[in-house]
Formats: C-alpha cells, sequence, structure tokens
C-alpha cells in the first residue's frame, strides 16, 4: 500500500488531508496476483445525492454499429476516471485512511456513486460534436465508418476533440481501422455479431453453484448472450425458481436435480448453438416466429436474404404465476406482443402489408380507381403517397409515404429517441425530417404530442416559454402593520462593527422600512431584533411574511409568535415573488449604499438608515404616497427645506383631528392606487403567460433548482403526484419516498401520457 500512495502521490492524484472525512483504503487481489487500490466509500455514497445522468443503454449500443458500417476503431482513455479534476471543496469528502496518513483525492476516484455519471458526462460532452459516428461508454470509445477514407476523416475529428479536452488515450488498448472489433463483451462486423470467445470460455469454467450467490453469478454471466439462445427462459427457468427468492426466503435456497441439468443444458447450449446475430438489412422482409409454454415464452426475429433466414434476435422471458392461468391462445398472444417490443426495429419493408390492412388507406386507393382528380394522392408500386409542396419552394413536390396508423409510434420513436436519428430534438425539426419521406393526417399534432409526453424532454429541455402560473398579488391590508413582510439581505462585507447582514421588515399597506444592521441571522439575533426594533416601537403586528430560511422557522420564533400573539405565514420555496415587496426593496438598498461607502467597501452600515430614510421619505409608485406620510399623516422635513421661521400651536384635539382626517383621507387614496397599480402588474406579467390548472392524481415534475452543470436535467426524474389543489400552489407527494412539498405551478411541468 505504501508503493501506491508515493505513486499516487508523484502524480498529483492525491494530496494529504485534514479532512473529517476518513473512508477505509484496502488492497484487492486481482487475477494476476498483482493487487488493486481500492476506497470503500459505502458510508459516504449513502448520503450522496444521486446523479441521474444517464449511461448508455449498452444493448442499444451494440445494434447502432450493424448499419453497414465496415471500418471500427476503438480506443480506451489511460486512467479514465484519474484525467477528471474534482472541485476544491469536495476534495475533503474523498479523503480515506491508511496505515501511513490521511490522504485525498484530487481526482475523480472509483468507487463513489457519483462517479460513472460524472465521468460519462464529460465523455459526452467532449464528443458531442462526433455524436454521429462514435459512441462512448464511459472511457470506450468506439468509431464506426462506412468506408476507410470517411474512417480518417472521422479519427481526425475525435482526436481533435480529445486533445482540445487534454484527454489521453491507453495505446496498448486502442484499435485502429480494423473491419472485426470486440467491444462490450461481443465481436462485431459489418453484418453480424456474436459473442468474445473469451466471455464464452469464462462461463463455460464455471463450477456447478452450490449457493444463491453463485447461481446468481451464473445467471448473470449468461444474462448479456441470452439474445443468442433461443428459449433461454424456458431452459433457465428451474434456476430462476431458486433464485427469485425474496429476502426472508433465501436461507430456503437448494440446488438439487432440476437446477443441476438446467444447468448443464445452458452451457451445452454455448457450444452446440451458432451463436451469432445478423445486423437488419433494409428493404427485406421480417419475419417474426414466437412460442409460448407452460413456463415461458420466447420468439425470434429473422430477416429473409437472398433466400437465407438470417436471425436477428432471440426474445424469452418467464411467465407470471398469474400469466400461467392463460389459454393457450392468450399465452400465444401475450408472446407475439412481448416479441414484437424486444427490439424497436422500424421496419419500411412491412409499409405496404400495413397500408394493405389500413381502412382509411384503402378506401384512398378505392377513390383513386375510380377518379384521375384525386392530385393529393399518387399510387406507386401499390404503395399510398401523399402528394405536398416543399415549403420553401411551391414547384418542387414532395411524395411522401402514407404511414398507416399501426406504424406510427414505432416511427416516432426511432426519429426522435435514436441518438443518431433524432436525438431528442424538436417539433418542428422532428415534423420536417419525417415528412421528407412519411405523411399522415395531423401529423404535426400527433408529433408534437410524442415530443411533450417524452419524459427526457421533460426533464432536460431549457424552458424557452415564460414559466407557468399568472400573478396573484396580495390584497392590500386594512391599515398600518396588519402584514409585514421580513427577510435577510446577506452576507455582506463584514464592517469594523462586526455586521454582516441587514434584516429588511416591510409594511404591506404603507411600504414602510425597518432595516436594521446585524452580525449574523441566527434566531436568537432575529429574534431580539424584531423585539427590540420593531415590535417595541410599532407594535404586534396581525401578520408576518417570511421565508422558510432557518432564521425564520424554528422553535424560537414558533415560541415568540405563540407568546406575543401573531401569525407566521411561510412562502414558498424557490418563489421570492411571495415576499416581492421585501425583495424588491433589498435590490434597491444594495445598489444605493454600494455608491455611498468608502473604497474598502466595509462601512456600509453607517449609510443604512440614511438611505432607508431617503426611501421612506419618497414617494412610492404603488401608494402614489411616501411611506413616511402613510405612517406618521405628514411629509418629514429633509435637510433641503429651509427652517420655518415661526411656530402655531395647535390644541391637542384640533391637531388629533386633522392628523386623523389626513390619515383616511391618505390610506383610502393609497389602497386604492395599490390596487391600480396591482391591476397593470398582472396584466404585464400574465400577457401570453400558460396557466395550467392541475388535477388530483396528475403526474408532474419538479424544477432542480441545485443544479451541477449544463448538462444537468432542469426537472427530476422522479415523478410527483399532486394530491392538494390550492393553485397556483399544489402539494405533490414523491412517488417513492412519500414525502411532501408545497409548490408553485411556475416550478412543475406536467408530464404527459401518449
Amino acid at each position: 500500500m505504501y508503493q501506491f500512495i508515493q505513486e499516487f502521490l508523484q502524480a498529483g492524484l492525491i494530496s494529504e488531508s485534514n479532512s473529517p472525512y476518513a473512508a477505509p483504503a484496502m488492497l484487492v487481489k486481482k487475477k494476476d496476483n498483482s493487487y488493486r487500490f481500492v476506497v470503500d466509500y459505502k458510508r459516504l455514497n449513502a448520503i450522496t445525492i444521486k446523479d441521474s445522468f444517464p449511461l448508455p443503454n449498452m444493448e442499444d449500443t451494440i445494434f447502432k454499429l450493424g448499419k453497414g458500417f465496415s471500418y471500427f476503431s476503438k480506443f480506451d482513455l489511460k486512467s479514465g476516471f484519474y484525467q477528471i479534476p474534482i472541485n476544491e471543496a469536495d476534495k475533503m469528502k474523498t479523503a480515506f485512511i491508511t496505515p501511513f496518513g490521511l490522504y485525498q483525492f484530487n481526482v475523480l476516484p472509483m468507487g463513489l456513486r457519483n462517479s460513472p455519471p460524472t465521468f460519462q458526462k464529460v465523455m459526452t460532452d467532449t464528443l458531442k460534436s462526433c455524436r454521429s459516428f462514435c459512441l462512448v461508454y464511459l472511457d470506450d470509445i468506439i468509431i464506426f465508418s462506412e468506408s476507410f477514407s470517411v474512417h480518417l476523416y472521422h479519427l481526425r475529428c475525435v482526436f481533435s476533440a480529445l486533445h482540445d479536452k487534454n484527454l489521453l488515450l491507453n495505446p496498448p488498448k486502442c484499435e485502429l481501422a480494423v473491419q472485426r472489433i470486440n467491444y462490450l463483451g461481443h465481436t462485431i462486423n459489418k453484418d453480424s455479431i456474436t459473442p468474445m470467445n473469451d466471455k464464452i470460455e469464462a462461463i463455460l469454467r464455471i463450477p456447478e453453484p452450490h449457493t444463491l450467490a453463485q447461481a446468481n453469478r451464473f445467471l448473470g454471466s449468461l444474462g448479456w448472450y441470452r439474445k443468442f439462445l433461443p428459449k433461454f427462459a424456458d431452459v433457465a427457468a428451474p434456476i430462476h425458481a431458486v433464485t427469485n427468492l425474496t429476502k426472508p426466503n433465501r436461507k430456503k435456497f437448494k440446488w438439487e436435480l432440476v437446477q443441476s441439468k438446467a444447468f448443464h443444458q445452458l452451457k451445452h447450449m454455448l457450444i452446440t448453438e451458432p451463436l451469432f446475430l445478423h445486423f437488419p438489412i433494409d428493404n427485406s422482409p421480417l419475419i417474426l416466429t414466437t412460442d409460448a409454454s407452460d413456463t415461458g415464452l420466447g420468439g425470434v426475429l429473422q430477416q429473409k436474404v437472398n433466400g437465407q433466414l438470417h436471425n436477428l434476435y432471440y426474445h424469452s422471458q418467464i411467465m407470471t404465476p398469474c400469466q400461467r392461468k392463460y389459454s393457450t391462445i392468450e399465452k400465444e398472444a401475450k408472446s407475439k406482443v412481448t416479441s414484437k417490443f424486444s427490439q424497436n426495429y422500424f421496419d419500411v419493408a412491412k409499409l405496404q402489408f400495413e397500408q394493405d390492412r389500413d381502412p382509411k388507406i384503402q378506401n384512398i386507393i378505392k377513390k383513386l380507381s375510380t377518379t384521375s382528380n384525386h392530385s393529393s394522392f399518387i399510387l406507386e408500386d401499390s404503395k399510398l403517397y401523399k402528394v405536398i409542396s416543399h415549403q420553401n419552394n411551391s414547384n418542387r413536390i414532395i411524395k411522401a409515404l402514407y404511414l398507416p396508423s399501426s406504424m406510427i409510434n414505432s416511427l416516432l420513436k426511432a426519429c426522435h429517441d435514436d441518438p443518431l436519428t433524432g436525438a431528442h430534438f424538436s417539433t418542428d425539426r422532428m415534423y420536417y425530417k419525417i415528412l421528407s419521406h412519411f405523411w399522415w393526417p395531423r401529423m404535426k399534432i400527433g408529433i408534437q404530442c410524442y415530443v411533450k409526453s417524452c419524459s427526457l424532454c421533460t426533464q432536460f429541455n431549457i424552458d424557452r416559454a415564460k414559466r407557468y402560473g399568472h400573478l396573484h398579488s396580495i390584497p392590500p391590508p386594512e391599515g398600518p402593520f396588519a402584514l409585514v413582510g421580513i427577510d435577510f439581505c446577506g452576507p455582506l462585507p463584514r464592517t469594523p462593527r462586526e455586521n454582516q447582514y441587514v434584516l429588511v421588515i416591510t409594511d404591506y399597506f404603507t411600504r414602510y422600512i425597518t432595516a436594521i444592521a446585524l452580525p449574523n441571522c441566527t434566531a436568537e439575533t432575529t429574534a431580539r431584533a424584531l423585539f427590540d426594533d420593531f415590535f417595541c416601537k410599532f407594535g404586534i403586528p396581525s401578520a408576518i411574511l417570511s421565508d422558510r430560511g432557518t432564521h425564520f422557522l424554528n422553535t424560537l420564533m414558533e415560541n415568540i409568535k405563540n407568546l406575543i400573539g401573531y401569525n407566521h405565514i411561510y412562502s414558498t420555496p424557490y418563489h421570492p415573488q411571495t415576499n416581492g415587496v421585501v425583495e424588491r426593496f433589498n435590490a434597491t438598498f444594495v445598489a444605493q449604499i454600494s455608491k455611498l461607502q468608502n473604497t474598502q467597501h466595509n462601512n456600509w452600515d453607517e449609510y443604512l438608515q440614511a438611505v432607508v430614510f431617503a426611501y421612506n421619505t419618497g414617494v412610492h409608485k404603488s401608494t402614489k404616497f411616501s411611506p413616511y406620510e402613510l405612517l406618521y399623516g405628514c411629509a418629514a422635513r429633509p435637510p433641503i427645506h429651509s427652517r420655518s421661521q415661526h411656530f402655531t400651536f395647535l390644541k391637542p384635539n384640533d391637531y388629533f383631528e386633522q392628523l386623523k382626517k389626513t390619515l383616511r383621507i391618505f390610506h383610502q387614496a393609497s389602497r386604492e392606487n395599490i390596487l391600480l397599480q396591482q391591476q397593470a402588474n398582472q396584466e404585464y406579467y400574465n400577457k401570453n403567460r400558460l396557466d395550467p390548472q392541475l388535477k388530483l392524481g396528475d403526474k408532474v415534475l419538479r424544477r432542480i433548482y441545485i443544479s451541477k452543470g449544463k448538462l444537468d436535467p432542469k426537472f427530476s426524474p422522479i415523478p410527483n403526484i399532486v394530491v392538494e389543489l390550492h393553485h397556483p400552489m399544489y402539494v405533490v407527494e414523491d412517488e417513492y419516498t412519500g414525502i411532501r412539498s408545497q409548490v408553485h405551478i411556475s416550478d412543475l411541468r406536467p408530464l404527459i401520457s401518449t
């Protein structure tokens, strides 16, 4: 271990640490008797928020290489994870303890929960310009081309992309411009795919299991290659019967004669069955053959090429206890359905067959046979085409195949979900791409619905339109200090008086501001400031509106509320508009103080009360009065006004009556002005803004505010269910954890089902 530590230190991969974290480090023996240095991050992973960036589906990746590509190259990164630096603030979390001291990683370590998705994210971003001819699974990169000259160009593009990010390759593990390549456990050429020989040999060497773990390991090793084996599920059913046990029943595992026979039969199939699959060829019909037994369902997808049947894919699965009760016809039907969806091939060759079965298409063909003036459609080679004028050139005509309704979903999936064909682009891009080949009624609406129902697009797409939800203003209170809003501004630069925060208190009726400079924003400091500088000067408000910060949402503030007697209202998380009056002043006073402070930027608290006075004595846009006038019934005398030369003494009662009359007039006019301003604000804010109304039981995704990077989803991949309606606020429940949260409609995206 000491040697590993020294090598890592010299390479700059790790450094000495003073972190409070300490994961155990150990050496694990490899097959060649050498050792691998590993760190057990199990406890750290348990509290790590999962990065949901997807790893590529390995099955899809393999079958994308069979589109007639003749040349392949494969690259492997040299210590791939160790080429990715990590944030300085996160290094301490990777600390590990050894007999020689405590160390932490400077680069992305193996074993962390989010290391694979982070690395995949980096590689996907690095090679995004090469997406049409390059696939990447973690540190395995494969380039595929139809000809040698094109392949050389593709290689230059990949080398350039890797060079731009300073990523190093591992030459001994790289292969260049070959026509047969091993990738992800398979051997691939332009025509077919087979399992790698050494992988099959490794399975054949597995001894007969005697424990549950050994049996699961054997089935897991075969899982990759079940697509090569007909009726795999039927043969493996006895082993599945003793491995698919619930946790309390795992001690009941028994390996008996029937499992032993299945074990040896599966091994026999690996050396007797033709273990290769062909890639599909365009314009050749596909044949799906299915079968069902009392234990499993199966099917094989084949293609007839030059009179010979090519196997494209085997599918099999065990039936559930409920499915075993089906009749023979129901079992056969279930087998056809499951086999049909095992591989997503959009088969153009069967289009004519499907057109013959589509009644709408057949009606149009009948009309064409009776009249020659039906210029919108033509019949060629027994196929129906739609005649369309080109969008940019009315003289150019497009002939698009009329797509039967039975084939629409598979085409939409191929043209939207596939990274080479669609890559999850927008409705318009997808529409014009499909329109150059296919057409069907209400085509654009269908494409739009499919894109809207795509869960990945819902998670990752950036909002181009205005956020959901109309503006709902808080009605003006009955008088001063009926409703006040409070919020903290800071941290600001620390002053010589140790102040870093400003507690801002705003009266929602007069817009009168009270601002208090404070050294911190703890619950105790907040409570003391409210009591000394507000409650004891202006009395107890009927209600206080604040965010859900720990300085406001705590036991101390709850006790003060119950003791003094006011209602504390909390705004919706991530929706500052709820307390918009306070938020607006925060933005205003920070800008004003910035202009007055010294060059060291540390005496802002000396100007705070002066700025607040200037604000309170100025006319407010909403009320058309100054906050000072609405509170005291008269205008404040600023320094620019001349000093009065005489003083008139009024009787106390006269002054009181005059003040009461003045305040009544001011307050009535102020309330009317606030309502007019709120109406104008609502009209401006709500213009061209959607305000969808959700229903109980609707599924939605929540906006993610703690984003790590540009490639992270904008909305949570985990659906939430609407359980309470208080539009524009909704209470939603996490489908998996059952946790409920109140969320504004602007932070929700409805999940649309196709």
